[in-house]
């Protein structure tokens, strides 16, 4: 058939055979698809593989996997954005082996496709802080591949090194450095460092296959020591995460200052009011506050005020504004109090002569607003129209207080009765807002006896009370972060007897507790309590060998398991064998330390490994946690704190 459809020049063809039908594309495939090779001697597992994918690509539409030859896949997707995600997300790997990928646009054969390049971020490390530079950068690793420029330029910034991205061609061994000469004659060897690498030959350094089926070592049956290797996990970067700021720029002091008066200029001009700075002058509002303003103001004064006229206009003096730096609970009030000022040794001292409506507990429902503001007599003052406050200082300092929390500070620490203050300042507000609510409210008269009643009742309530008995409290230990230097896995096993099975779960983070990596893994055998634990310790640092982990710190809340893996002694038990397993993969670690830590410090760890007894085989999390367990995660980060 193949060579029929090649020979068709050569044919006599009928009129049926001719030319005369055209596709268009309305005809066309309407999805956009990503064609994988997966490098692998192992015979893949469609569904094996789209267990691993689903959760790292987190699709919104899913996707469709098309077996298209021993090892290649056709990944087919609903929008172009979602292929583009996971392009610009290279490099991907599965069974710790790289996955190339390409975009298939469907008007080229399938294989005539060619898998050569994939896309790393290469960290550049060794360069003099005066070429500390993208362009130095990226001219450097133009042996290690085609160079993809970034826009964001916070991409390239990682502290003590710069990042490029570059497609390399893996038919080639990975470059490890570049010798480079600088202008006073010196040299300096740039090494470079891999993000995300997978395994790879450290005979030959090819991405291709690993150490047993490099043809170096086929061809030594067997003899090349490890020591003859040129490659090594040196080329593996840490995890890096691009949200951390590693630089951050400093403007001058009047350019901020500038600024931030430019920016108060423009908050004004948005909102329809003048630029102005702050001084001791009535806020203008606009007109629909302006409006609810007045409604206050008028249910404020007095019927004595108004003379019989329920239709008298208010009075727009009846509340002060609020510009001096110390206000009394009198301030708020209308201006019907009359000050006297006496001059005494230069000091200015006011007192007020004030006529307070009388408010009985009768009038006063449990709300602290009374029933009904007709129901209240405006006019009889109470016995003594000289209160005196203790809480009013005699010295009326003209000073200006620019914050609500400034002005409390100052009572506070000069005992100026902060309780009656609070509660005052309480009850103001909330007469507002049910003057501006059109519900019943009380006028302002009124809330000096509601704030001192209220208060009262509430004193009087909390004498009644009974302390309570010290008791003397576990103090919850908290997940302690490792140092500055070391990535920290924590792992945790659980047993589900009802459904036979167990499940693990791990999670990386670094010293500021930022999760680099999570997972949770269902084993579809119950096992016992030390076997699972084994087995989690197991798979944590398999897991963490393959997000990029190589210096780090190993914590688990088992004691038996952590003593088995400091111990040099071999145990012929289930669980011993497991631990052999983890010590074979701690030594592809540069550097890897074992914790014990009670379960109060492993509870993100032991609530993955419960999550797998809900989930079908293994879910990974990149830089984050299940949504549920976000609780757990700000719990143990307080551990940084305390």
């Amino acid at each position: 058939m193949e060579d029929l459809a090649q020979s068709w020049q050569r044919l006599s063809l009928s009129e049926r055979e001719g030319p005369g039908c055209c596709l268009t594309t309305e005809e066309s495939v309407k999805q956009f698809s990503i064609a994988a090779s997966f490098t692998t001697k192992r015979a893949l597992n469609v569904d094996s593989i789209a267990r691993t994918f689903t959760p790292l690509w987190r699709a919104k539409n899913g996707f469709k996997i098309q077996k298209i030859g021993d090892h290649e896949m056709l990944f087919t997707f609903d929008t172009k954005e979602e292929v583009d995600r996971i392009l610009n997300s290279e490099p991907w790997s599965f069974d710790k082996h790289l996955v190339v990928m390409q975009r298939y646009d469907h008007d080229l054969p399938l294989e005539d496709i060619k898998f050569e390049r994939t896309n790393f971020w290469v960290q550049v490390h060794g360069l003099p802080i005066k070429y500390m530079t993208i362009a130095a950068a990226e001219k450097i690793c133009g042996v290690v591949g085609e160079v993809i420029s970034q826009s964001d330029s916070k991409l390239y910034d990682g502290g003590n090194f710069i990042r490029v991205k570059v497609a390399v061609d893996i038919s080639i061994p990975l470059c490890r450095g570049r010798l480079v000469s600088l202008n006073d004659g010196k040299q300096v060897w740039i090494s470079f460092k891999y993000e995300r690498l997978p395994n790879l030959c450290y005979w030959c350094g090819c991405l291709t296959h690993d150490d047993r089926d490099c043809e170096l070592w086929i061809e030594s049956e067997g003899t090349l020591k490890s020591e003859q290797r040129e490659f090594g996990p040196n080329l593996r970067a840490q995890p890096f995460v691009v949200s951390k700021r590693h630089t951050v720029s400093v403007p001058g002091y009047y350019s901020s200052m500038k600024k931030a008066n430019h920016d108060q200029d423009s908050s004004w001009r948005k909102k329809g009011r003048p630029a102005q700075p702050l001084q001791s002058e009535p806020i203008i509002m606009p007109e629909n506050e302006q409006q609810t303003e007045n409604r206050f103001r008028q249910s404020i004064v007095p019927q004595s005020m108004r003379n019989g006229h329920n239709d008298s206009p208010p009075l727009n003096d009846a509340i002060p504004p609020i510009t001096h730096a110390y206000i009394s609970e009198f301030n708020a009030l209308p201006k019907t109090f009359t000050n006297v000022e006496k001059s005494i040794n230069n000091e200015t001292v006011i007192s007020r002569e004030n006529h307070v409506d009388d408010v009985s507990e009768k009038e006063i429902n449990q709300d602290g607003n009374s029933n009904s503001r007709e129901d209240v007599n405006y006019g009889n003052p109470i016995e003594d129209t000289h209160i005196q406050y203790s809480h009013v200082p005699a010295t009326i300092v003209h000073a200006r207080f620019m914050t609500f929390k400034e002005l409390l500070s100052w009572m506070i620490k000069n005992n100026q009765q902060p309780e009656l203050f609070a509660v005052s300042a309480w009850s103001i507000w909330n007469q507002r807002n049910r003057t501006r609510l059109n519900h019943p409210a009380d006028s302002l008269h009124q809330i000096p006896n509601i704030a001192k009643y209220w208060l009262a009742e509430y004193k009087a309530r909390q004498v009644s009370i009974a302390p309570p008995v010290q008791q003397n409290h576990r103090p919850r230990l908290r997940w302690r972060p490792p140092p500055s230097e070391l990535f920290k896995i924590n792992f945790d096993g659980a047993v589900f007897p009802h459904v036979k099975k167990s499940g693990i779960g791990v999670v990386i983070r670094n010293h500021q507790g930022l999760v680099i990596a999570s997972c949770s893994k269902l084993v579809n055998q119950e096992l016992c309590s030390e076997d699972i634990e084994a087995k989690a310790a197991c798979w944590a640092l398999s897991f963490a060998l393959d997000v990029g982990v190589k210096r780090a710190v190993l914590e688990g809340d088992s004691l038996v398991v952590i003593k088995g893996l400091r111990e040099e002694e071999r145990m012929l038990t289930p669980m011993g064998l497991l631990i052999e397993e983890a010590k074979q993969l701690s030594l592809h670690f540069e550097k890897l330390l074992y914790s014990h830590a009670k379960r109060d410090c492993n509870v993100l760890a032991h609530s993955l490994a419960k999550y797998a007894a809900g989930i079908p085989d293994l879910l990974v999390w990149m830089e984050d946690v299940p949504s549920q367990f976000h609780d757990v995660f700000q719990a143990d980060l307080q551990g940084l704190y305390e």
